[in-house]
């Protein structure tokens, strides 16, 4: 809980081996990445996270999966799906037992925003795997997807 709560409350996030804070790869103009980073800069805040998500006309399904020019192996969306699951895991074990810990430290709009987020990808590029991929968290889920227009 301590570690966590130093995450929350440092200002700048900082590269642990090198205790330097965090720069992002910087893109050159005209890149693939740079176009995507415009383009994800001028659809978050539109009042939808469902355009959000969506595959931009033209761009590469794998290339908007990663954002980065590398050559893709044959199972990359198997790797995917593989993350997408785990990743979905620690949402659930949030929601489920450290959610009166996230209210109390005023975080929860942020964490719905970004489960929302997260949920609308996973439909959008039909990632989820198995037959009970959302388990505890269906009905929320359910209602995510019913409400969003």
């Amino acid at each position: 809980m301590a570690s966590f709560m130093n995450t929350i409350t440092t200002p700048t996030a900082r590269n642990p081996k090198t205790r330097a804070p965090f720069k992002p790869k910087s893109s050159s103009r005209g890149s693939s990445s740079y176009q995507l980073r415009q383009y994800a800069e001028q659809t978050l805040g539109s009042g939808s996270l469902k355009k959000v998500v969506k595959l931009p006309e033209g761009e590469d399904i794998d290339e908007w999966l990663a954002v980065n020019g590398v050559h893709f192996p044959k199972n990359f969306q198997t790797t995917v799906r593989q993350l997408v699951k785990r990743l979905f895991r620690v949402y659930a074990h949030i929601y489920c037992h450290h959610y009166p810990v996230i209210v109390a430290l005023g975080l929860d709009p942020h964490m719905n925003t970004s489960f929302k987020h997260y949920v609308l990808f996973i439909k959008e590029f039909d990632l989820e795997s198995g037959k009970d991929f959302y388990g505890p968290l269906s009905d929320m889920v359910e209602t995510i997807l019913r409400t969003d227009n």
